[in-house]
């Protein structure tokens, strides 16, 4: 069902009205969207104003963009991919390269540990963010966005082996930043 059937009006009429300039409709694509955007932004921004800055440029784009989208798709997608990489060059334009190192075809490989770890999702967005740049970007794209390495590899113009370093570094780090007093093994 359509976010917007709450609104009597389809997604498609929405686009419609959007892309000739109507600023009632443009609002409702915002505030229809702007939570579960906010939430992508959340995990690649540092601070909450960070992830404001990129929510913001998200937009741009997306608005900027519009007519682009061919409805073959979900239009939440659509924007999901809009958001990330706006996010990933708000990253690079910030931190100027997100990988400090390439490490060409050898990368540690992390034991993985059944842990269970017992937090809340602002907890675990607060423990994320600490990462240094390049391992939460690899983090996310990976673990979250479902990207492969190959396609993380060529959005941030890294190897897939410094990708998929990143992502064990970023595990070891990560169970290293959770309290021992919330985690245990399963």
């Amino acid at each position: 069902m359509s976010p917007f059937y709450k609104n009597s009006i389809s997604e498609k009429d929405l686009l419609q009205l959007c892309l000739k300039g109507d600023q009632r409709a443009q609002r409702l694509l915002f505030d229809t969207f702007c939570g579960r955007l906010m939430t992508v932004c959340r995990r690649y921004g540092r601070t909450q104003q960070e992830a404001e800055d990129m929510l913001q440029e998200s937009f741009i784009r997306i608005f900027s963009n519009l007519q682009s989208f061919n409805s073959t798709g979900s239009l939440y997608g659509w924007l999901k991919t809009i958001t990330v990489n706006t996010s990933i060059k708000v990253l690079q334009k910030r931190y100027n390269k997100i990988v400090s190192e390439d490490i060409d075809t050898t990368y540690v490989q992390g034991v993985e540990q059944n842990f269970h770890y017992d937090l809340h999702a602002e907890d675990l967005l607060a423990i994320i963010s600490q990462l240094p740049v390049g391992y939460n970007s690899v983090f996310n794209l990976y673990e979250i966005e479902g990207y492969s390495h190959k396609e993380i590899g060529d959005l941030l113009n890294i190897s897939e082996s410094t990708s998929r370093s990143q992502l064990a570094k970023a595990k070891k780090m990560l169970r290293s930043l959770i309290p021992e007093n919330q985690r245990y093994a399963v």
